[in-house]
């Protein structure tokens, strides 16, 4: 089971498309409070993945709570140019897998 916590709508598509192919279940979160709710209350995915596309003012408190509150070693940071902060900040709290936004489709095997 993966909780993904991603506010951009092509991101999100994208993203719950190759899970559910590799037959995963999905949780969406609407935003980091209510993804934090979720792990305060016992959801235990096998995987937090945390797109915050706005690190700045009230997002960036919520998303800040999440990253303490996930377990690191089952949580996944996306984060686009401008946000070296969040990374930062998740690799401070053991966050070991971040990964850079725009996603892309990796390119089509040449047989």
């Amino acid at each position: 089971m993966v909780l993904a916590v991603i506010q951009d709508a092509g991101m999100r598509a994208y993203v719950r498309a190759d899970l559910e192919i590799a037959g995963h279940r999905i949780i969406e979160a609407d935003g980091c409070l209510q993804a934090e709710l979720l792990l305060n209350n016992g959801l235990h995915p096998d995987l937090v993945l945390i797109a915050c596309t706005s690190f700045q003012g009230h997002e960036a408190d919520s998303c800040r709570r999440l990253l303490r509150s996930a377990p690191a070693d089952k949580t996944c940071v996306i984060a686009g140019a401008g946000h070296e902060g969040l990374l930062e900040e998740a690799r401070g709290l053991g966050i070991r897998f971040p990964l850079r936004a725009p996603l892309t489709a990796p390119p089509s095997p040449q047989w």
